[in-house]
Formats: C-alpha cells, structure tokens, sequence
C-alpha cells in the first residue's frame, strides 16, 4: 500500500452528478490555491498523490476509466486509512433531475451516458443508481438545486479555504421549506411558528434584513425564550464542535419563503457569534436567488 508524502494536509475528492456543478467546485479549488486534477484512473490515485502538493482536489465520476462506485468507496477508505494526518473529504455534488435537464438543454451539451439508443432522462436515472452509494458515504453533500453559482462558490470557499487562526468555518443561512432543507446544514431550526411578517403589506416586500421586520418578529410572545434558549446552546456547543476537531458548521434557518424569520434569525445568529469572537459567513438562499433573477 503507498504511503502518502507528509506534505500532503488536504485531499478532496468531488464527485457526483453530471451537471450538477463538478466543475465548478474543481475551479472554485483551484482559485483557493488547491492543486486540481480531473478524472484521472481510479487505478492511478496513489501514483498522482506521491508527487501532490499540501493541498489537492480530484474530480472523479462516471467518465472516469475503471469507474466504480464500490472500487471508489474502498479507494476512499484506504486513502483515509493511509494518511491518518490528512484531511481527506469526499465531496458529493447532487442536483435535481429537472435542473440538471435544463442545464444540458441550455448548453446542448451531451450527457455522458447517452448515446443513440439511451435518452436524457434515462442516463440521469442509471447515473443516479450508479452514484447512489457514493452519496451515501460522501462526507459532505451538496445540492445545487436552489442556490445560485455565488451561493455554490461560497460554500467551497468557506469551508475549504486554507486554514486561519480560527479552527471552524462557521455559517449561517436562510432558506425555505418549500425549496428543501440545504443538504449541507449542520443544525436546522424551523422558525415557521412565529409570527409571520408576509401577512403585513408594508412588511411583505421586505425581507429578515430589514430592521422593520427583524422588530416585528421579535414582537412575538414566544420570540424571547426561544432566542434566549438558542444562544445558550450555541455558547455551549460551539467550542465544544470546534474542541472536537469539527471543520465546518452550518447553522440554517427555515420558514415558509425564506425571506423574512429564517433571514432575521440568520442575521441575528451571525451577529450573536461574531460577539464571542467568531468570524462567521451568511447565505440567504432564497433572497440571493430571487435578486440574481431580478438582474
């Protein structure tokens, strides 16, 4: 079994659905200063590490040569198993069937798995099959469905830049129900029971970002008790996550829209954090979309 160099500190390895934003995530390491490599042979992973640099980033799927997902599963393990010193992380990008078929119909490009007798839908649902276990054990997934490619970027950015003086990256986000909850939420608290601004027309066109709003939440009876008891789990189970050698968190917040209590509470928890001394990143889901769209 090949034994890793020491200076190797951080593998990624992405994989995932076709047009679900592999290449991107790989540009977005690249931008990060990560040494990337594209697909290459699953039999040649040990050979391409020997020489790797501190920090590298390995897209592999389905036009792979050798692809398999249970020879890529024991791959991951052993790579894990090797380089105890390592972060290893396998990264897992999903997105929803219809997005994706809109994606190659804007582009016209082909799906890797079709061919004159397969039709789109039918390569999306062997590839789903074929990736399934992959998904399983990735260590991080993330769906591409309902963010935009800012959103995407940042999530990598956030989470896989080079290390600070802070152990953790620490995010908070908005989101709504109806869209589905992030795949790469940490805690989730659902905040659909309090008072809803969308019901008020001069709160309506606004957003958790707005002081009217923020005040108008914070006007329901149970508000107080519910923030008070947020806060003091947070205070607790912060330090200990990062105490654990936890990498990551991301802290989401959901209501029906996604634009005025799960935003308000995003901010006021990103404020509340940044008092004891972290440094924290927002995504609002629902509102970054809705204003690309405007553009």
């Amino acid at each position: 079994m090949t034994v890793f160099p020491s200076r190797i500190k951080n593998l990624n390895v992405i994989t995932g659905m076709s047009g679900a934003g592999k290449s991107m995530a790989l540009r977005t390491f690249e931008d990060l200063g990560y040494e990337v490599v594209d697909n290459p042979p699953l039999a040649l992973m040990d050979v391409l590490l020997q020489d790797a640099d501190e920090n590298i980033a390995v897209g592999i799927d389905i036009r792979s040569r050798g692809f398999s997902a249970e020879s890529f599963i024991e791959k991951i393990k052993q790579l894990k198993k090797t380089h105890k010193k390592a972060k290893v992380n396998l990264l897992f990008i999903d997105c929803e069937d219809a997005i994706i078929k809109k994606r190659y119909t804007e582009t016209r490009r082909k799906h890797p798995l079709t061919d004159g007798e397969m039709h789109l839908h039918e390569a999306l649902d062997a590839e789903r099959k074929l990736l399934s276990p992959l998904k399983e054990a990735a260590d991080m997934v993330i769906d591409t469905s309902d963010i935009t490619g800012h959103a995407f970027k940042r999530i990598i950015e956030q989470r896989f830049s080079s290390p600070t003086s802070q152990k953790m990256s620490i995010v908070t986000m908005s989101f709504a129900y109806k869209k589905g909850i992030p795949a790469e939420a940490d805690l989730v608290f659902d905040v659909r029971f309090l008072r809803n601004p969308h019901y008020d027309e001069t709160l309506r066109p606004m957003t958790g970002l707005d002081k009217e709003v923020r005040d108008y939440i914070k006007v329901d009876r149970d508000y107080d008790k519910f923030w008070s008891g947020l806060k003091e789990m947070l205070t607790i189970i912060v330090p200990r996550y990062i105490e654990e050698g936890k990498s990551y968190l991301t802290i989401a917040f959901g209501c029906t829209g996604g634009r005025h209590r799960s935003a308000a509470f995003a901010e006021e928890t990103k404020e509340f954090l940044e008092t004891k001394g972290y440094k924290v990143d927002i995504i609002h889901r629902e509102i970054e979309k809705e204003l690309k769209m405007r553009r």
